[in-house]
Formats: structure tokens, sequence, C-alpha cells
């Protein structure tokens, strides 16, 4: 019987010879959709077909004896659909899914088949899509799209099929979003799942129809997967393709009987098969595990772990860069989720500033997630690992490791170092985090060029300067170190630690010279000692060759921030003779003060500072004290000074680090993260991050082949009243003897 309705064509038969017929002149895929019941869903399946799906592409709708043909009867009441042909094939007994797909097979001739459960929503561009990854190779038997509730290929939540989709999300837009930021990759599948897969004509020509031994329907798809991988051909999931699965909308997910026997056949005839699903579904490290985490990502946001284990009672630059990097990725639209991982408890100055993020979680230092699906996508170090088992920490925590490299002074430095012994596993311990990670970013390009002079980069790692925001908010409530709170006459601060590239005794020695030529001031040196590699005994040799200078030097260790704020306030000028900087934030916290800087352009500060301010070049006292004096002398050139490099800060803003950032992660999440897991060291040492034996590499997963089913279970297919009195569907006591039955077994 034929209807014409509108400008659709409906074509009802009884018979697999009128369908072929009806759709013997096609070229090109033809849409399959078995039909049992479940008229709800079957309407939303054909709506969302009819909508998305090209005029010219044929639909056969296999109706297998339901009794309910509701949904027939509507598509026959359509006015307004597009120039298209449907084919229904009404079948007289009910044949299950494998009989409709057989006849489905037959139907569509030399043509390819898309097969569409009716519980399924396809959504814009899905036909292309799918047809795109059919083509990318002649080796492909079957694709398989994406969608919320398709095991292997469920997104977000890999592994876990889930009916609902996240937040407000459409069909439609979580389509779009994975679409847009799909690479398409067509990653390697063990099976084609059913839910909505491809099949290509010349698969079925050489493997055949779906198997009968397997009933009505279940593991079919596996078996007919597995007889054309061992015809040589492959299966694919099209990464860029999503659609919307209710799940157990038509043939339900119970575990039954029939599942158990069919899952026997399975592993009987293929050994490999469960074990390469194992495989497959716990490798973070495959081109499928890229492609779900970017659908994933693409619906809830980029998650990432950031190392903010430096955060303890004391706020220095680096607790202030975590903090800034944890507030600037909280405010990227691409981001779903920061987890900031703290140990003891998060400082009063950080919950100050981070306890209004609602994209913040904090997290204990010490709590691992349970599993691979509860990491996050990113684990972020915003600074410098300080010992391999950083980097074990890190990656226990997100699926990749990005890393933040600040400089190489101390790696090319062995006077930090109380032996040669404990430089050289400094230097072992940073080609193997570079190695390790996933990307690498850099606090400026002379950071960068000078892992790159050291040979410590991989051409082929994802990399990228990341400047550090210099957009500094002055602090209220300063206050005056004690040992300052007395002092009544100008003064000139170093601030940094006593490294001997700070060249704190070059700063004394151009104060003497100051002094020499009548100004009257005092010089504040301020900063932490290291144990080793530090400049007192230089500082020293000055005081012994001028014992007067002792009397208007000021020497204070570390200090808090509101000691700092006043410090920048009330000086003269910040004296800052660098030899070598990885950035140099110093000057421009400075220039927020107020507070002109005299500084080299040693290192990153030639990149990062303007070129029309006086600085330090020849490393002269009588040169520095020239430029300080005239510096202090003339308000103006303070002035120039100040604006200039305020100016010159507006280039560095948090806002522009958190996208940068973000674009580091997007690009290492553009491939698989590395496998390397040691280094061979300058001492030909191979260096670790972890402890690896044969075993943990080796060892198999223990699968045993299952019995087929037993007496019992078999009664209660062959007695489903004296079943559902023993373990009703559904029920607590169905789901106990489940567990306790498949332990057994």
């Amino acid at each position: 019987m034929t209807s014409e309705i509108g400008t659709m064509s409906i074509v009802k038969v009884e018979d697999r010879e009128n369908a072929r017929k009806e759709l013997s002149s096609h070229v090109g895929p033809v849409i399959v959709v078995p039909l049992y019941g479940a008229y709800d869903d079957a309407v939303q399946c054909f709506e969302s077909i009819l909508r998305t799906t090209p005029a010219d592409v044929p639909v056969l709708i296999v109706e297998d004896c339901s009794g309910d043909v509701r949904v027939i009867e509507v598509l026959e009441k359509l006015t307004h659909v597009n120039d298209r042909k449907i084919v229904i094939l009404m079948h007289p007994v009910n044949t299950g899914f494998i009989g409709s797909c057989n006849d489905a097979f037959y139907i569509a001739h030399r043509n390819d088949v898309i097969v569409v459960n009716s519980d399924v929503v396809v959504t814009s561009g899905w036909f292309e899509g799918l047809c795109r990854a059919a083509q990318s190779s002649n080796l492909v038997a079957t694709v398989t799209s994406l969608t919320n509730y398709g095991t292997a290929v469920s997104v977000p939540l890999r592994n876990i099929s889930s009916p609902q989709l996240p937040g407000s999300l459409t069909p439609e837009i979580a389509a779009e979003k994975i679409r847009d930021l799909s690479l398409k990759l067509y990653p390697t599948l063990p099976t084609a799942i059913g839910h909505c897969m491809y099949i290509r004509r010349v698969a079925i020509n050489v493997v055949g129809d779906f198997d009968t031994v397997f009933g009505k329907g279940y593991s079919e798809e596996v078996d007919f997967s597995q007889r054309a991988v061992r015809a040589g051909f492959k299966h694919i999931c099209a990464d860029d393709v999503f659609v919307y699965h209710r799940g157990g909308g038509s043939f339900g997910n119970e575990m039954s009987e029939t599942q158990l026997k069919n899952d026997f056949i399975v592993r009987s005839r293929y050994p490999w098969y469960e074990h390469w699903v194992d495989r497959t579904i716990n490798d973070w490290y495959s081109p499928l595990s890229v492609a779900l985490k970017r659908a994933s990502i693409a619906l809830v946001g980029l998650t990432v772990a950031i190392d903010g284990r430096c955060l303890g009672p004391i706020l220095t630059g680096t607790q202030q860069n975590v903090l800034e990097t944890v507030k600037t990725l909280c405010s990227n639209d691409a981001i779903g989720l920061v987890n900031l991982y703290v140990a003891g408890g998060l400082p009063d100055y950080a919950d100050s500033e981070l306890h209004s993020l609602s994209k913040l979680k904090i997290v204990n230092a010490n709590e691992v997630p349970i599993d691979a699906r509860m990491k996050s996508d990113i684990a972020y170090r915003p600074y410098q690992v300080s010992s391999s088992s950083d980097i074990e920490w890190l990656r226990a925590r997100g699926h990749w490791m990005v890393i933040n490299q600040l400089d190489v002074i101390a790696f090319n430095n062995a006077s930090y170092f109380p032996s040669y012994k404990e430089w050289l596993e400094y230097r072992r311990l940073t080609s193997l985090s570079l190695n390790c990670a996933d990307g690498v970013t850099y606090i400026s390009e002379h950071a960068q060029r000078e892992v790159h002079a050291e040979g410590l980069s991989d051409p082929h790692k994802v990399e990228k300067v990341v400047y550090c925001g210099t957009d500094f908010v002055p602090i209220d409530g300063a206050v005056a170190p004690q040992q300052l709170s007395k002092v009544k006459v100008p003064f000139i601060v170093v601030l940094g630690a006593s490294y001997h590239h700070k060249n704190r005794g070059l700063a004394l020695q151009a104060f003497a010279e100051m002094r020499r030529r009548g100004w009257v001031g005092k010089l504040v040196l301020v900063g932490p000692t290291p144990p080793t590699g530090n400049s007192l005994g230089t500082e020293a040799l000055e005081f012994l060759t001028d014992p007067s200078l002792r009397e208007d030097v000021i020497q204070i260790g570390s200090i808090a921030e509101n000691e700092k704020a006043w410090l920048l306030r009330n000086s003269c000028l910040l004296l800052y003779p660098t030899t070598v900087e990885g950035f140099g934030l110093v000057p421009f916290e400075a220039s927020a003060y107020g507070l002109p800087t005299l500084s080299s352009r040693q290192g990153s500060l030639d990149e990062v500072l303007p070129r029309d301010i006086p600085t330090i070049s020849d490393f002269l006292p009588q040169q520095i004290a020239d430029q300080a004096l005239a510096i202090i002398n003339d308000p103006k050139l303070g002035e120039k000074i100040v604006t200039s490099i305020r100016s010159q800060s507006a280039q560095f803003n948090w806002n522009d680090t958190g996208n940068r950032l973000v674009d580091v992660f997007m690009e290492v999440i553009a491939r698989p993260p590395v496998r390397t897991v040691g280094i061979l060291g300058e001492d030909r040492r191979v260096v670790t991050s972890m402890a690896i034996t044969n075993d943990a590499v080796l060892k198999e997963p223990d699968f045993r082949m299952p019995k087929q089913p037993g007496k019992f279970v078999s009664s209660g297919q062959k007695l489903p009243l004296l079943k559902t009195i023993i373990s009703k569907d559904g029920s607590r006591r169905q789901a106990f003897l489940r567990r306790v039955i498949n332990k057994m077994r």
C-alpha cells in the first residue's frame, strides 16, 4: 500500500521483496529504524531524522509486529515534511532486533545502512558526519556516534551511560559544542555500538548478516564486528557526531538469561574480545581517550587541578602567583571546575581572595581521585617541581600534566647547592619533569630560549610563553617593618633573596659611592637568606672594607605583604641590579605603589621592561650611583619611570594569562598524554618519577571464561511465573541473586 501525503511518499509493505523494489533506484546510505513500540521515543526519533537529514535520504522502518502502530499513523498524517521516501516493512510476526536488521540489510541491497534505535534523537549534521567518517578509510566496517548513553562512547562521563544531559543542554546544543571542539580523530573501537551505527555494505558482503544464533537481540553487533575485524576491517567512532540516547527505550537494559548466553557465545568465539574491551575503556593514553575527553570538555568545561601545596602561612610571590592563577582560571568561560589542592587547609590570606569563586573546589592535598574518571583533565603546577614525587603527585590528579618552568637559574648554577651530587639531582629532576610533562609554560621568551639552549625541550612538546600578570592592586593597611619604624631619612630598597645573581654586594658598592658624594640616607636589603649560595660573604666584605657603611645599611629577612607595601610606598628608589631573571615582577609591583625603579635589563627584563627608562648596563658602582642620584633628585624623571612601567604592565594582565593558559591546556588535550616515565640522565643513570616493575607493566587482566547458564538460571527462562515469584525484575532480591551468581560464576 502506498500513501502519498503532501510531498512525502510513505510506502507500507509486508514483504522484503516489495520493500527492496521501492529502494532499488536509491544510491547512498539508507537510514534504518527498527521499531517495536516505545511510541513517545519513536515520535521524537522520527521528528529529529526528518528535521536534520537531507531530503533525498530514504528512511526504512521495520515495524516488528509490536501491536502499537500509532507512530506509523502519525507519519501518515504529516503534510509539511520534505520530499522523502519512507518505506515501512510491517512484520507479520515478531523477529526481534536481529531479524529486523537482517531484513533491512537485504532491502538496502547495494547500499550502506545507518541503524538508528527508536529511542535516539539525532542532531544537525549527524548524517553528514557519519558519512565523512565512513569514507575516511576503505577499511572501515562500522561507524558509531558519540552519545550520552552508549557504554564506551558515552560522554561526558567516560564508560558511564546516563539518560540525562548535563545542565540545561539540549541534544542540539550538546552536538554543536562537541562538533566545534572535535578533532575528527575517528578513533578505533573494538566493536560497533548499536544505538546509532553506520554499517558499510562491503563489510556486510564479506562477513554476512547478524547471526541469528543470538536470538532476538544482544551481542549480535559484537559478533558481526569481530567477524569484520578478523576479515581485516576496523570499527571507528565519529567523534564529531553526538546523538541523544534515552537508553532502554526499546529493548531494556536489565541483565537477562539471553544476555548471559549470548555473552558466553561471544567469549567462546572471540577470546580476545573482552581483553580488548578492557584495554580500550581503561586506556587513557589513546586517541579514543582524547576524543572522549574533548567531547566531555565541550559539554561541561575543562577541569583543572592546581598544585597549591605551597600555600603556607606566609604570602610571597609564589603564593600570590598561585592565587592569581586560580582566580583567572575560575573567571574563564572554558573552565568548568578548578580543584585547588592545599596542604593543611586554606590560609586566611588565600581564603579572603578565593571564597567567592563559584567554580572553585578546595581539596586536601593528600586526597587522591578514587579512579581515573574522577581525575581533573589537567594537573597544573604554576611553579617548578622540587622532587620526583611532585611529578607522580600531579599524574595522580590529572590526565594531562602541565608545568610552569620559571627559569633555569638553579639548573645552571652549582653554587646554589650543597654538593655537586645535589646539583646533578636537580638537573636530572628538571629534565625529567620537562620530559614527563604534556605541556610546558614559560614565564618569558627568555626562559623558553634558555631551556631550548640547554637541550631540555622536546621539539614536539606543547609549550607556550605565558606571562604572569603585573596588574597589582596596592593593598591597604601597610605596616612599617620594626627595623624601619624609627628611620627618618630617605632610603633605597633592594628586594630579593640574597642569591649571588641578585647582586646585593654591587648595590652596597653603589650605595657607598652615593655616600661618598654626600647623599644622606639608608639602604634597606630585604629578602630571605638561602642556606647555600647566598651573598652574605660578599656583603660582609663591603662592611669589612668600610665599617661605617653598616650604620646606614639595614638588613631585613622575609617580610609580610603589608610590610612590603609600606616599603614600596615610603622608599625613594627601588634598586634592582640583578644579573638574571625569569620575568622580573619587582619593578612592576613597585610602580603600582608609585615607586621608581633602577633595574638592570638582564635575562627577561630586557624583554618586559619599557625601552625609554634608564637602566643598569655596565654594572659599575659609579654608573649606578650617577643614575640613582639622578632619579632621586629629579621627581619628574621618577614619575616618568613609574608611568612608563605602568603603561608597559598593561600588556601583562591576568586575564590574558588565563586565556594563554587555556590555549595551552586545549592544545595539550589534542593529543594523548605522554607515556614518558623516566629519562637517561647526564651520568647515564636512568631517572624515573615512579617505581615500575615488570609485573605492573605486563600483568594481564584476569578474565575467566564463564560457564554457560546453569539449571537455576535456565529454569527461570522456561518458567517465567516461577522466576517472577523468586526474583521479580528490578527487585532488590533479583539484584542480590545476580551478584551472588556472578561471583560464583
